[in-house]
C-alpha cells in the first residue's frame, strides 16, 4: 500500500524549504504523507541506526539554536553542559524511535523530531528546568528558526498545502491510516470546511508521539510539542484553530485550517488556551 504525500506535509517543508531541523518540534498533529503496509525484517529494524550520522548532523544544527536560547537565560557553562547531555541522550534514542513506515510515511519525520524534543528534555530536566521552562525553550527554539527563513517562501509552501491537491492527498492518507498498519504511528481523518469558519481540517484519534513520550515516562512534555503547530500555522499562514488535543487529555486533536486568518496569541503556554499540564 503506497500512500502520496500531502501538500502540507512536513517533509516538504524541511526538504524544500531547506529548514531541515529547524521545525524540528512541529507537533504530531499535522497533515501527513505516504503509508505502506509493513514488509518486517532488517529493513524496518535498521531504518533509524542506518541514519544515524544524518540524524546526529541534523540535531547538532538545532542544539546551536537552543544553545544560544539556554546561554542567554542560564549562562554559557550551564548551556554547555545541557548541549553535550543532549546530544548523548539523541544517541541513545535512535535505536528506540518506532518504525512506523519510514521513508514513506512523512510523520516518520514527527517520531524523529519529536526524539530530538525529548533528547533536549531529558537533559535539561537532569539540571533541574521544569517542563514548563523546557517547553517554553523547544518553542523559542522553532520560532527563531522558523524566523529566519524567507516570509514568501514559507508562504509559498503553505499554499501549496491548503490547495486542491493537498487536501486530495490528506483525505488519501486519512483513509489509508485507519488501516492502522503500524500501532505506534498515527489514525486521523479528513474534515470538510463549512465554507465559513475553516477551509477544511483534520481530527487526529491517535497520535505517535503521545505514545513515544508515554512509552519514555515523558508524556507531560506532549503538550508543548502540540503549542508548536501555531507559529508554524503563522508562518505557512494557514489559520490554525484547535479546541482540544490528545496530548491535553482529550479524544481528539481537532485541527481546523483558513487561510489568511490570523493566528490568535491565546494559544501560548501562559494564556491555558490548551492546556498543558
Amino acid at each position: 500500500m503506497e500512500r502520496a504525500k500531502t501538500g502540507m506535509a512536513r517533509r516538504e517543508f524541511l526538504t524544500d524549504s531547506a529548514v531541515a531541523v529547524g521545525a524540528v518540534l512541529l507537533c504530531s498533529c499535522s497533515p501527513p504523507s505516504s503509508r505502506r503496509s509493513g514488509s518486517g525484517g532488517e529493513a524496518e529494524d535498521d531504518y533509524y541506526t542506518s541514519r544515524k550520522t544524518e540524524l546526529l548532523e541534523g540535531f547538532d544544527e538545532l542544539r546551536a539554536h537552543t544553545r544560544e536560547i539556554l546561554t542567554a537565560s542560564r549562562g554559557a557553562d550551564f548551556s554547555a553542559a545541557i548541549d553535550a547531555d543532549a546530544r548523548q541522550e539523541f544517541e541513545s534514542l535512535i535505536p528506540e524511535i518506532p518504525y512506523i513506515g519510514g521513508d514513506d510515511n512523512d510523520l516518520t519525520d514527527e517520531l524523529t523530531q519529536a526524539t530530538m524534543a525529548l533528547a533536549l528534555y531529558r537533559a535539561m530536566k537532569k539540571r533541574g528546568i521544569a517542563v514548563e521552562e523546557s517547553g517554553e525553550i523547544l518553542i523559542q527554539t522553532v520560532e527563531a528558526m522558523v524566523a529566519a527563513y524567507p516570509k514568501l517562501l514559507t508562504r509559498a509552501i503553505g499554499f501549496y498545502g491548503m490547495s486542491r491537491f493537498g487536501q486530495r492527498t490528506t483525505r488519501r492518507a486519512a483513509l489509508e491510516s485507519q488501516e492502522r498498519v503500524y500501532p505506534a504511528d498515527w489514525v486521523f481523518s479528513f474534515v470538510e470546511g463549512d465554507g465559513d469558519e475553516f477551509d477544511w481540517g483534520i481530527d487526529y484519534t491517535e497520535c505517535g508521539i503521545v505514545k513515544f513520550f508515554r512509552a519514555k515516562g515523558a508524556e507531560e512534555l506532549a503538550p508543548y510539542m502540540c503549542l508548536v503547530d501555531y507559529p508554524m500555522s503563522e508562518a505557512f499562514d494557514t489559520g490554525l484553530i484547535r479546541n482540544t488535543t490528545i496530548a491535553g487529555g482529550a479524544e481528539r486533536c481537532d485541527f481546523r485550517f483558513k487561510r489568511g486568518r490570523e493566528i490568535s496569541p491565546d494559544w501560548r503556554p501562559e494564556t491555558g488556551a490548551e492546556e498543558t499540564g
